[in-house]
């Protein structure tokens, strides 16, 4: 059984629409092959739309959000791995001193400046 009666005639979204059921929601690619296979104009970019207007596929294929919190710094796990310049201060500096903050284990180090 077909989707569309004539593919000649029907709409560019319908036949991407037609298409992406054929391919029982495998994706982007396996649509745009299964329409190349069948000698089928359509680009990658249709398919690419219809499988991001596709319900079915969104339920499927939900992808994590990630729970990036805005306005706070990153903590590394170890000493080191994340190094920040100019986020923290200002920093008293009446002593002649340059600080250097460790994030790691919260303490700032003060350093005489030559």
């Amino acid at each position: 059984s077909t989707c569309l009666p004539d593919l000649r005639v029907a709409s560019k979204g319908g036949l991407a629409k037609c298409a992406h059921q054929k391919c029982v929601h495998l994706g982007q690619k396996a649509t745009y092959r299964w329409v190349q296979e069948r000698g089928i104009a359509m680009s990658l970019d249709m398919s690419r739309t219809r499988v991001a207007q596709c319900p079915v596929c969104q339920h499927m294929y939900k992808r994590p959000v990630p729970n990036i919190a805005k306005g706070l710094l990153a903590r590394g796990k170890l000493p080191g791995p994340t190094w920040q310049m100019d986020y923290i201060g200002p920093l008293p500096q009446d002593r002649g001193c340059k600080y250097i903050c460790c994030r790691h284990i919260s303490w700032v180090f003060d350093c005489p400046s030559l």
